[in-house]
Parts: C-alpha cells; sequence; structure tokens
C-alpha cells in the first residue's frame, strides 16, 4: 500500500500530514520509509509562518519517531528543535502551536 493509497484522495501537499496525524500508521512504515518521509531541508524562509509551522512539526514527528526507532539522541534533538520551530512559527493557530508543544514534551520525557 503505497502512501497515496493510505493518505486517501488529499492533495500532495497534504498527504504526509495526514500520514503523520495518527502514530499508529508511523508503525506500519518500516525504518526505510520513515528515513525517505525525512526532508532533506527545512521550509523555505519566503513560505508563510503557518506553512513554515507544518513543515517543522511533519519533520519533529518523524525525527522523534526515528530516534525512538533507533536511539539516536541527534534525531531526538533534532525534533526538539523542530518541535520549537513549529510552537515559534505558529502564530495565533492554535493547533499548530499545542502540536508544536505537545512535541517538545514528548522529547523531553
Amino acid at each position: 500500500m503505497g502512501l497515496g493509497r493510505i493518505a486517501g484522495s488529499l492533495r500532495p501537499e497534504r498527504r504526509r500530514g495526514a500520514l503523520l496525524a495518527e502514530p499508529g500508521r508511523l508503525e506500519l512504515l518500516s525504518l526505510a520509509a520513515l528515513i525517505d518521509l525525512t526532508p532533506a531541508k527545512a521550509a523555505a524562509e519566503g513560505e508563510s509562518p503557518n506553512l513554515r509551522a507544518v513543515a517543522a512539526l511533519d519533520h519533529a514527528v518523524l525525527e522523534r519517531e526515528l530516534a525512538r526507532r533507533t536511539g539516536d539522541l541527534q534525531r531526538l534533538a533534532n525534533a526538539y528543535v523542530a518541535a520549537e520551530g513549529a510552537a515559534r512559527d505558529a502564530g495565533t493557530e492554535q493547533r499548530l502551536l499545542a502540536g508544536g508543544r505537545l512535541q517538545t514534551a514528548l522529547c523531553e520525557l
């Protein structure tokens, strides 16, 4: 089952977010698939703060899951930084702010 089949008929830019929205779905992915989903670079500075926050939150979720599976402390540190960035860029978007704070707290456990 490919990524498109899991996320349904969502727009391509929202498919990854839909995949990451439920932790149980991450368990279905192999380690190699998770690494492939990890973005090569952060969102561009020219993008809106909300888009940067969504990208940072996705990055935090993926990095934290990779850290959990591999025990890599650097990935956990990357997840924490990305989660803080998501919360900072969330502005008045309460769901993004809550998601960023939740990921930050999960990294601290």
